[in-house]
């Protein structure tokens, strides 16, 4: 291969972790910008580490949007470990690159999280009572109880409801 085809798959390989650090793929993104050291290495053409920092930057950046907005839609669909691992993921990314994250926003997000989980919880210990799955139905019971203690809500009378069916 001469100089000007290694530049060419340099480029591609160097486009690829650009459209995924736009799009908020960091792990796809870091993955291919990894190629790109390792190729250019493998071939002896120069790789601006200007060109890595920037792209590296974007991926965080982006990535730090996508895992908000993907943690806010598994909180509002009661998906509290999902929601809670993008936060998490959302902070690392802002840790990353420097970005401090509205407080407001996460722990409204989290809030929203353990409410939501609240609900699915105790509908699902509702189905699994009323199918004799008793073990599965306490199990949800006390899931609703912990994410209530999280956000300081007192649902005793809605885990007794249950509870009475359970016993039955």
């Amino acid at each position: 291969m001469n100089v000007q085809l290694y530049d060419q798959k340099l480029e591609q390989i160097l486009t690829n972790a650009k459209k995924q650090a736009f799009s908020g793929e960091v792990s796809t993104a870091l993955f291919y910008l990894e190629q790109a050291r390792e190729y250019a290495g493998k071939v002896g053409v120069p790789l601006s580490v200007a060109t890595l920092q920037e792209v590296e930057q974007t991926a965080y950046r982006s990535g730090i949007k996508a895992s908000l907005g993907n943690a806010k839609k598994q909180a509002s669909s009661g998906e509290v470990s999902r929601a809670l691992f993008y936060l998490e993921q959302a902070r690392e990314y802002a840790g990353k690159v420097g970005v401090p994250l509205p407080v407001v926003t996460l722990q409204e997000v989290e809030q929203t999280a353990y409410r939501s989980g609240i609900e699915a919880s105790l509908g699902n210990a509702k189905k699994q009572a009323s199918s004799g799955e008793v073990s599965t139905a306490r199990f949800y019971l006390e899931q609703a109880r912990e994410y209530a203690g999280k956000v300081g809500l007192d649902i005793t009378d809605r885990l007794q409801e249950i509870e009475v069916t359970i016993r039955k």
